[in-house]
């Protein structure tokens, strides 16, 4: 099952919401602003996952990045001082 991802999210969330102010706009009925309006925060609420995912994503790659360039300074001079890292 394929998810989708933020790019598409975003555009989504965009449709929709131009979608709620058209059925403002018009007076369309309650029903059909309501099940918009719920749409948008189902979407909010999956781009906030999707966000949390990504930023996880980003602080481990830094970390890793950052471990690397410790060891290879612990290659070069054993005696160096680096950040201590702790697992969770």
């Amino acid at each position: 099952m394929s998810q989708f991802n933020l790019d598409e999210l975003g555009l989504l969330h965009t449709m929709v919401n131009v979608s709620i102010d058209n059925a403002i706009d018009n007076d369309a009925p309650l029903q059909i602003i309501g099940v918009l309006q719920s749409v948008q925060e189902k979407l909010d609420s999956l781009i906030q996952i999707e966000c949390d995912i990504f930023n996880e994503f980003q602080e481990l790659t830094t970390q890793l990045d950052d471990l690397y360039l410790a060891s290879q300074i612990i290659v070069k001079n054993p005696d160096a001082v680096t950040t201590d890292y702790q697992t969770n």
